[in-house]
C-alpha cells in the first residue's frame, strides 16, 4: 500500500497522461463506438438467383433497420427502405450495384404480410424505379430516384403495392408524372380514390383477401409487339377461391415505362406512416373508402415480404412457397376499420388495446364461388377494364418527406371554424378543389384542345395583360366559389338532380362574379394581403428559429409581407402586369404550341423532336417541367424577376429616364 501511495504521490503526471490518452481514444473521430455499416444479407429469388439487399441511411445512425432472416424473409421496420442489388458494399452506395430487372413478358410473385397492425395511416410499399440508370447520388446520397423527385432526381416508377390492412393501390408513373394512373381500393378525402374492390373482398377477415394473414401478390407485364401493354395485378390467398384482379393499361406514358423495364428497374421495399394518409385509405366523398382518419402512432413496428420468384407469363412459379394458414372464410364476420361518430379533435395515441371495430354498413357481399378456380392463367394482353382512377399524389413517398410545416396556414384558416380536425378538413378541402381541377386537365382525352386553349390565352395576355388578368381573376374565383358550393351540396346530399345542382352552381358563380366586378379593387387588397402572408410564411422558414433570439422578427416579416402583397396587387399592379404578362404569355404560348407541334410531327412524320415535349405528354405535365416547379425557389425567383422589372419600368413613370 505504501509503495502504491508513493507512486501516486511521486508520479501524478503518469496518471494524468494516461487519463488524457483515454480521452483521446474515446473521443477520436476514428474510434469505433459500435458496429459500422453492415449489409443486411442476401435472398434467393426463384427464377433469377441471389439478390443482395442494400438499405438506405448507412450514414444516418437514427434510420430504421431492414432485416433479412436466414430463410429469406425480409422485415421492413417502420421508417425503413431497401433496394434489390447485385452486390452490397457496406457503407458505400453506387448505382452500378443496384439490380436492373427486365420484367417485360414476366410475372413476379411474392408474399406480403401486413398483419402486424399495419392499419390506417401505414404504407407498406413494393415498387420499381430506374435506380441503376441514375448516375446522380441525389439528395438522399444513395442514388434514389422516383416520379415524385423527393430526393432531387426523377425517374420512371411502377408502384406494384402501396397498401395497408384496409387499402391497396397500384400505380404507373412516367418520370415526369407525379400523379400517374392507378387502381385498387381506398383513398379520398374531398375526392374519391380507387374503388375496384370493396371491404368485403379486401381487408381484415374479408372473403377474398384476409389481411390479418399473409397473402400472395403476382404482377405481370404483358407485351404487345414487344412493348408493354399493361400491368396486371393478382392477389390470392391459400384457402380463398376469389382472387382479386387489376389491370392498368390506359396510360399515355406506357412507351416510357416499356423502355424503362427493358433497361432494367430496381425493386424497392419500404414501410412508413403518416397521419395524412387519407389519399391512400380515406373514405372519400362517397363514404365507400375504409378509413375515416389515420393514426401513424398506431402502426405496427414492421411488415414482411418473402417467397420472391420470377417466371415467364403463364408459367408456374419456379419454386412455390409453403401454403399460408388462413382462417376459413365465414369464420369471422366482415369488419371495417374504426369509424368515429364525430371528427376526432385529437389524434389517438398508441394504446395496447385496439379500438373495437364497427360493422360495415349493409351492402351487397360478394361471396366466393366454389366452382371458381383459385388462380387464373395470365394472358399476353390485358383484358378490357374500366379506366383506372388517377392517383392525386405521387407515390411512394420515402419516410419523413411527407412532413411539411407550411400546411400550418391551413390550420390557421381552419381555426376560424374550429380546431384540430376542423382545421385539417379546411386545408384538405381547399387542396382537393385544386387537385380535382388539375386532375381533370391532366387526364383529359382532349389534350389538343387544351394546347390550343393555352396558346390562345397566351396571345390574349400578350395583347392586353391588365384586362385579361381582371377577367381571368373574376372567372376563376367565380368557378371556385361555384365548385365549392357544388361540393358542399353533394357532400351533404342536399340536392341530387343535375338541374338543381346546376342552378346552385350558376347562382353562386354569378353572384361571386358580380361581387368581384363591382368591388374589384377591394378584392385585390384582401387577395394581396393573403398572398403576401403566404409568401412570407413560405419564403422565410429561418425566421422561426431567429425569433427565439430576436422576439418579434417573424411578426416583422409577416407584416412586411402583407404590406408588400397589398402594394403589388393595388398600386403596383399595372406595372407588374406590364412586366409579368408578357412572361406569362410566352410561357402559355411555348407550352401550348410546343406540345401541339410535337403531336403534329408524330402524326405526319412519325417521329419526335428532342427540344419539344414527348407527344404522349399532357399539357399539365409539360408545363410543370417547363416551369421547373420541382426545384425549390422557382416562385421566389419569378417574384424577384418581377421586382427587377418593376424597377426598370420606373415607379410612377417620372424616374424612368434615370434607369
Amino acid at each position: 500500500v505504501e509503495v502504491g501511495c508513493c507512486c501516486l504521490l511521486v508520479q501524478p503526471q503518469m496518471w494524468l497522461m494516461s487519463f488524457l490518452a483515454f480521452l483521446i481514444l474515446v473521443f477520436s473521430p476514428n474510434h469505433a463506438v459500435g458496429p459500422g455499416p453492415q449489409c443486411p444479407g442476401n435472398i434467393e429469388v426463384a427464377g433469377h438467383g441471389t439478390v443482395s439487399i442494400i438499405p438506405t441511411g448507412w450514414h444516418d445512425p437514427n434510420i430504421a433497420t431492414f432485416g433479412v432472416s436466414s430463410n429469406g424473409e425480409l422485415t421492413a421496420n417502420m421508417g425503413a427502405r431497401a433496394y434489390f442489388a447485385e452486390r452490397c458494399n457496406a457503407g458505400k452506395y453506387s448505382n452500378e450495384d443496384y439490380l436492373a430487372m427486365n420484367l417485360l413478358g414476366k410475372t413476379m410473385r411474392y408474399t406480403t404480410d401486413m398483419s402486424n397492425d399495419a392499419g390506417c395511416g401505414c404504407n407498406a410499399a413494393m415498387y420499381l424505379t430506374s435506380l441503376r440508370q441514375n448516375t446522380n447520388p441525389s439528395d438522399c446520397h444513395d442514388y434514389y430516384c422516383d416520379a415524385n423527385n423527393v430526393c432531387g432526381q426523377s425517374c420512371a416508377e411502377i408502384d406494384i403495392q402501396e397498401a395497408n390492412m384496409f387499402a391497396w393501390h397500384s400505380t404507373l408513373h412516367s418520370a415526369s408524372d407525379r400523379f400517374g394512373v392507378g387502381g385498387g381500393y381506398g383513398g379520398g378525402d374531398s375526392w374519391n380514390g380507387a374503388r375496384d374492390w370493396n371491404p368485403s373482398q379486401y381487408g381484415p377477415h374479408a372473403n377474398c383477401i384476409d389481411t390479418t394473414a399473409p397473402f400472395e401478390v403476382a404482377v405481370s407485364f404483358p407485351v404487345n409487339g414487344g412493348s408493354l401493354s399493361a400491368m396486371q395485378i393478382e392477389l390470392t390467398q391459400h384457402g380463398r377461391n376469389c382472387p382479386l384482379h387489376l389491370s392498368l393499361g390506359s396510360y399515355n406514358g406506357m412507351a416510357e415505362l416499356s423502355q424503362a423495364l427493358q433497361n432494367g428497374m430496381t425493386p424497392v421495399l419500404s414501410y412508413w406512416s403518416s397521419d395524412k394518409m387519407l389519399w391512400m385509405d380515406g373514405r372519400g366523398t362517397d363514404k365507400k373508402g375504409p378509413c375515416a382518419f389515420d393514426s401513424a402512432a398506431a402502426c405496427g413496428n414492421s411488415i414482411k415480404f418473402y417467397n420472391f420468384s420470377v417466371s415467364n407469363i403463364g408459367a408456374p412459379p419456379p419454386r412455390p412457397g409453403p401454403p399460408v394458414v388462413v382462417p376459413p372464410a365465414g369464420q369471422k364476420t366482415t369488419q371495417a376499420p374504426p369509424v368515429p361518430t364525430q371528427p376526432p379533435i385529437v389524434r389517438p395515441e398508441p394504446t395496447p388495446a385496439p379500438v373495437p371495430p364497427l360493422p360495415v354498413p349493409p351492402g351487397p357481399i360478394v361471396a366466393p364461388s366454389p366452382s371458381q378456380p383459385a388462380t387464373l392463367p395470365p394472358v399476353p394482353a390485358p383484358a378490357p377494364v374500366p379506366l383506372p382512377v388517377p392517383m392525386p399524389f405521387p407515390l411512394p413517398i420515402p419516410p419523413g418527406s411527407e412532413v411539411d410545416g407550411k400546411t400550418a396556414i391551413f390550420d390557421a384558416l381552419g381555426a376560424l371554424c374550429g380546431t384540430g380536425s376542423s382545421a385539417e378538413a379546411v386545408g384538405n378541402t381547399l387542396l382537393g378543389y385544386v387537385m380535382e381541377t388539375m386532375e381533370r386537365i391532366h387526364k383529359s382525352k382532349h389534350q389538343e384542345i387544351i394546347y390550343i386553349g393555352a396558346t390562345l390565352l397566351g396571345l390574349a395576355f400578350a395583347w392586353d395583360g391588365p384586362s385579361m388578368y381582371r377577367a381571368l381573376f373574376t372567372l376563376l374565383f367565380a368557378l371556385l366559389a361555384g365548385s365549392m358550393a357544388d361540393y358542399e351540396v353533394k357532400a351533404h346530399d342536399f340536392l341530387s338532380d343535375v338541374v338543381s345542382r346546376g342552378v346552385v352552381l350558376g347562382q353562386v358563380s354569378g353572384a361571386t362574379a358580380l361581387a368581384l366586378h363591382m368591388g374589384f379593387e377591394g378584392s385585390q387588397v384582401a387577395w394581396g394581403i393573403l398572398l403576401g402572408i403566404l409568401g412570407a410564411h413560405g419564403s422565410t422558414p429561418w425566421s422561426e428559429a431567429l425569433d427565439h433570439y430576436m422576439h418579434g422578427i417573424r411578426l416583422f416579416f409577416y407584416s412586411n409581407g402583407a404590406i408588400l402583397g397589398c402594394l403589388v396587387f393595388t398600386i403596383w399592379r399595372p406595372l407588374f402586369l406590364k412586366t409579368l404578362a408578357p412572361l406569362l404569355a410566352g410561357f402559355l404560348i411555348a407550352s401550348g404550341l410546343g406540345a401541339l407541334f410535337s403531336r403534329l410531327v408524330l402524326e405526319f412524320g412519325g417521329g419526335s423532336v428532342p427540344i419539344f415535349p414527348p407527344p404522349s405528354m399532357d399539357w399539365v405535365t409539360g408545363a410543370d417541367c417547363l416551369l421547373g416547379t420541382r426545384r425549390h425557389g422557382w416562385l421566389p425567383g419569378a417574384f424577384a424577376c418581377g421586382l427587377v422589372g418593376l424597377l426598370f419600368m420606373g415607379y410612377g413613370g417620372k424616374h424612368r429616364f434615370v434607369l
